[in-house]
């Protein structure tokens, strides 16, 4: 968590490297102001990334937040089916692409998605449509509060698709279990 998210670009280091670039999802966790906000994320490294906020284009400056993100490490294997995680060249615009991914037990799975660059100054987010097994519709919706004005230049998406049920993180990287299927004994 980033405790003092604002308008201006903030580093961000992961807790530990990883060994290619990660999809990075974030959004704010707080609300000290009733403007409008989105996090927008850049320069996305094994060792860490950018992140600030971004308020409605007729607005401006936003208040601190708290802005909570997490890192999916990529690309995920064929023989994992459980999860699909990858970013996109910079190919997504205001018009809606069609991205795929591993196709799951037979059921739409659960997506998280998110910008993974910032190529367009314009206030936006990302929206999704059309999710099925394998694939899902993407654009960039840029805001209208200061303009009519919606056209955004090509972005990287990072996709990540779960198969529905309990997700359990484990981390083994100090040969502790401390992930989230743990019972507190360490089994």
């Amino acid at each position: 968590v980033n405790e003092n998210a604002d308008s201006s670009w903030q580093e961000i280091q992961f807790g530990h490297d990883f060994e290619t670039t990660p999809v990075v999802i974030s959004q704010t966790t707080t609300m000290s102001e009733f403007d409008a906000v989105v996090t927008r994320q850049q320069n996305i490294t094994p060792t860490g990334f950018s992140m600030m906020l971004q308020e409605e284009e007729a607005s401006g400056d936003h208040d601190n937040e708290h802005a909570s993100w997490i890192a999916i490490a990529t690309p995920q294997t064929a023989d994992s089916p459980e999860i699909s995680a990858y970013t996109t060249d910079h190919s997504v615009t205001h018009q809606r692409s069609t991205l795929s991914f591993n196709a799951t037990a037979g059921t739409a799975p659960v997506v998280l998605a998110a910008m993974q660059s910032f190529a367009g100054s314009d206030t936006a987010s990302l929206r999704f449509d059309n999710l099925n097994q394998d694939t899902l519709q993407v654009w960039v919706d840029e805001e209208r509060s200061l303009d009519r004005e919606t056209r955004h230049v090509a972005e990287a998406v990072g996709v990540v698709a779960v198969s529905p049920g309990i997700i359990v993180s484990q981390d083994n990287s100090n040969g502790n279990n401390n992930g989230s299927g743990s019972d507190g004994t360490g089994n």
